[in-house]
């Protein structure tokens, strides 16, 4: 049977039991809910207007403001306490008017609502006491109110709504008590039954992985014969057809492995041949050349030394073109050296190699990161290509300027070099970047034609990036991104 069907059995018991209890659980929810809801419409809502009636008459409203109106005699007081009152009535109002009140409610809001009107009628005898100028402790006298009767009755009604309260909260904790019962009994059960049908499963999986690693192991030792008969004691699942895929895989690479080694035998001898019996005959035919003109100087009409020197100077054209291919075939990705290098001596350096003549060159140098990480001797390679490129380009009759401007941003070290060359159509980046990819003629800007096909080698080494802008008659740019390492490797 395939793993997925195994696993599809095996999660089925569990998902059906936890189905089950997640609907059980979702109906005792759903009546707390509905509990809870039915306090807040009949209960909660009320104790809000309770609240409300007590801050309509309480501190800084209603009585105080009362006082304070026979205290002082400001008509402000006077006119604050008539509204607070009148707002009052109004609630107890709203709140009688709500259906199935309670006796004590009732009688709690009815006290209220009288002493509420005894301070609004005490509150008319006040103002014309004090616009008699009636001294303040006769006033009081006559207008005390006894709020006795509404506290007693405000205290029995927080009694009710707290009983009341408990016995929700009683009910909604019942419910989900249950509820969490139900679901953790369901979830238990349905745990142990996962859990042994996924050990079942397990074991046997386990077993198909720990062959797959061992006979990827194998391979990755480069141990190709390995008997098939190993699969026969695969379950009859993906992991048999995975095993038998990777056995294949190793013969396949084993293959691989030995036309590679034969292609690098094949190279390794065509270098030999390059670099050797190539070179030697090319190298005779300029020697020659030496001897003729050396031998019969006097005797060489004029056009035959020019054919002369024109056959020497191919015959060390060849030579650096065989030279720069070899060079070129030697850039492989194999692991090579990083050293932390300091972009200041790298520049020194090839200027110095390339003698240049520091009065046709101006620089704008920008260096934000003076160290970075990378093969020394590539680097150096990669600097020596751009320049000289820069000088071979330059405009005629104008001076040479380069800005160089190095960073380092999100662990990236940036080389960017720019000139004011002739510059280039961006359309012929790619054509530039092949190996012998050319723009101009060989007989108007000389070289092996393969430097910038050698930059873009030298960045996929260091597993970076070569990006190239230019536009034809103002310059070009050229761009090193270098991913960088924490130490030397």
């Amino acid at each position: 049977m395939k793993i997925t069907k195994k696993l599809l059995s095996a999660s089925l018991i569990p998902l059906f039991l936890l189905m089950i209890g997640a609907l059980t659980s979702g109906k005792l929810i759903s009546d707390s809910n509905l509990a809870t809801q039915s306090y807040i419409n009949n209960y909660a809502h009320r104790q809000v207007l309770v609240s409300k009636i007590f801050n309509q008459i309480g501190y800084g409203h209603g009585i105080h403001t009362f006082k304070n109106y026979i205290l002082r005699g400001d008509i402000v007081y006077y006119h604050r306490a008539k509204k607070d009152f009148t707002m009052a009535l109004t609630t107890i109002q709203e709140y009688m008017s709500l259906d199935n009140l309670d006796p004590i409610e009732l009688n709690t809001l009815t006290t209220l609502r009288f002493m509420i009107l005894e301070y609004k009628k005490k509150l008319e005898t006040a103002k014309e006491l004090i616009n008699k100028n009636i001294p303040i402790n006769e006033i009081d006298k006559q207008i005390k109110v006894d709020d006795t009767p509404s506290e007693f009755a405000l205290k029995n009604l927080n009694k009710y709504f707290l009983r009341k309260k408990n016995t929700e909260l009683q009910l909604l904790t019942n419910s989900q008590h249950q509820a969490y019962t139900l679901t953790l009994s369901i979830f238990l059960i349905s745990f142990i039954i996962a859990c042994l049908l996924s050990g079942i499963i397990s074991k046997r999986m386990l077993y198909s992985i720990k062959k797959i690693l061992q006979i990827s192991n194998q391979i990755s030792k480069e141990e190709y014969n390995i008997n098939k008969k190993v699969l026969f004691k695969f379950p009859n699942d993906e992991l048999k057809v995975l095993a038998n895929q990777i056995l294949d895989m190793g013969s396949k690479l084993r293959d691989a492995f030995a036309n590679l080694k034969k292609s690098n035998e094949d190279l390794e001898q065509f270098a030999y041949v390059a670099s050797h019996d190539l070179q030697s005959p090319i190298k005779k035919i300029s020697n020659y050349v030496d001897f003729i003109e050396l031998d019969y100087n006097q005797e060489i009409p004029q056009e035959a030394q020019n054919h002369l020197k024109e056959i020497k100077e191919l015959s060390v054209n060849m030579v650096e073109q065989i030279n720069a291919v070899l060079n070129y075939s030697k850039l492989t990705a194999e692991k090579h050296h990083y050293t932390r290098l300091n972009i200041h001596d790298l520049l020194d350096s090839v200027q110095t190699n390339l003698l240049f003549n520091e009065n046709d060159i101006e620089y704008d140098i920008q260096i934000k990161q003076n160290e970075f990480f990378a093969n020394k001797e590539l680097i150096q390679v990669y600097l020596q290509n751009i320049f000289s490129n820069a000088l071979k380009f330059k405009k005629p009759n104008q001076k040479l300027h380069l800005k160089i401007h190095t960073d380092l941003n999100q662990s990236k070290f940036n080389i960017k070099i720019c000139d004011n060359g002739i510059g280039f159509d961006q359309k012929h980046i790619k054509t530039i970047l092949r190996p012998f990819g050319r723009l101009h003629s060989k007989n108007d800007f000389p070289g092996s034609g393969i430097g910038l096909s050698t930059c873009k080698r030298i960045a996929e080494i260091h597993q970076g990036e070569l990006i190239i802008s230019a536009q034809e008659g103002v310059g070009s740019c050229f761009t090193l991104i270098l991913p960088q390492v924490n130490a030397d490797s």
